[in-house]
């Protein structure tokens, strides 16, 4: 079973080339727009990682990192951050 990633960016330029790139690399991949919905898929999906952007409406990355640390379900995935 491959990794699952979960990319969290309001580009969707951005978000297209990750979503290529890792899915030819073998990864599993779900794309999220903003850190609301990133942060909803995460409580559902329970992805391997998380890359996100800082900027984002309703919710920015910084807030979705907060958030996911302060969850003990969510405190030991790992997070990168595109920016």
């Amino acid at each position: 079973m491959s990794k699952h990633i979960l990319l969290c960016d309001d580009e969707v330029a951005i978000i297209r080339a990750a979503e290529i790139k890792l899915t030819r690399a073998g990864y599993r991949v779900t794309c999220c727009c903003d850190g609301q919905e990133a942060y909803e898929t995460i409580r559902r999906e329970k992805p391997d990682l998380l890359i996100s952007d800082c900027q984002m409406p309703r919710m920015g990355g910084l807030e979705l990192i907060r958030r996911l640390l302060e969850d003990e379900a969510t405190r030991q995935m790992p997070i990168r951050m595109l920016t």
